[in-house]
């Protein structure tokens, strides 16, 4: 079978334990305001343009077939209506300002690029990541994959929101090693202003994932005004607890999506928002881990198989809102 993806990261130290490569799947059923990935958001292909890089120098107009692009007035601009999506425009730009996010892997290649980095898992105890947008939306093809990565001895680790109907995640059946599993908040009516949908389902995954014994990392965006008090994370800590899990990870917002929201020709909805400060993000550390928690903040490496996790479990490498919302 064959999945959609729009991105491949090496040497990813973020993503669960040790060295790994993340691939990054399209879709998502969820509109969360403060997304850094937009181009996660929708399953079809989509066109960005990197404003920094460009030269402007007209060649993706001379191939476009539609004519919808133009240099003009000093800048690059587009018809996105009329686009086509047919990607001559990328394979003819010589500054790579010009990019397709969204395409087509069939399982034999995407196991090929997998299988040059194995030294590194096997060294790290790291393995392969699938993340999103949302990967379960793609469960069943993600289902044909891992027997061939179980067999080739890699650590499968999956990072989901949990918004997808439970047969989702039966599909996969044994053959995923650890759960990063996004927690936003624990009130269900807040939690569908944040994010489009209410976390009844993302709860009830939850509790069926911490019953399965599979190990869960449950990470926590920080974002500011949404859940950044102590309150609303020890309100998620005491959940994650009282599942007798064991670890925590804290996501502090940050920029790096702004950029992306302007290559898509989209407004940023979260571009008034500033990164909590490190203070503040030691504070609300310091309240998950009262809970009994090991807590980890996004951007100190886990380079330990097992960190958080349940001691018989195997990790290693062999076994107040704005209104605006991101665009699908």
């Amino acid at each position: 079978m064959a999945l959609r993806i729009y991105h491949i990261q090496r040497f990813s130290p973020n993503d669960g334990p040790g060295i790994r490569t993340t691939v990054f799947l399209k879709g998502c059923p969820l509109s969360c305001w403060w997304c850094h990935n937009p181009e996660s958001q929708s399953m079809t292909p989509e066109l960005m343009h990197d404003d920094r890089k460009c030269l402007l120098c007209g060649a993706c107009v001379t191939v476009c077939p539609v004519r919808c692009l133009a240099v003009r007035d000093g800048a690059w601009r587009i018809d996105r209506p009329a686009c086509t999506l047919c990607g001559r425009c990328v394979e003819v730009c010589p500054s790579g300002a010009l990019s397709m996010k969204g395409r087509v892997i069939e399982d034999g290649e995407l196991l090929r690029i997998l299988a040059e980095d194995r030294d590194f898992y096997d060294a790290s105890g790291g393995g392969v990541t699938f993340s999103g947008g949302e990967p379960l939306l793609q469960a069943e093809a993600l289902a044909s994959l891992l027997p061939e990565l179980r067999r080739a001895g890699m650590h499968v680790a999956v990072e989901t929101a949990g918004f997808v109907a439970p047969d989702r995640l039966a599909l996969l059946g044994d053959g995923v090693d650890l759960y990063l599993y996004d927690v936003k908040c624990m009130d269900p009516e807040r939690h569908r202003l944040g994010t489009g949908e209410d976390n009844r389902l993302i709860l009830r995954n939850l509790d069926f994932l911490a019953r399965s014994g599979v190990p869960v990392v449950v990470r926590v965006p920080v974002i500011p005004g949404f859940n950044d008090t102590r309150d609303d994370v020890a309100a998620i800590a005491a959940h994650v607890a009282g599942l007798g899990l064991a670890r925590m990870d804290l996501l502090p917002f940050h920029r790096l999506g702004g950029g992306k929201y302007r290559a898509l020709g989209r407004p940023d909805p979260s571009a008034s928002l500033v990164p909590p400060e490190a203070g503040l993000v030691r504070q609300l550390k310091e309240t998950a881990e009262s809970f009994g928690l090991q807590v980890r903040v996004e951007g100190q490496a886990d380079t330990t198989a097992n960190a958080g996790l349940p001691s018989q479990a195997d990790t290693t490498a062999n076994a107040g809102l704005p209104n605006g919302k991101p665009m699908a």
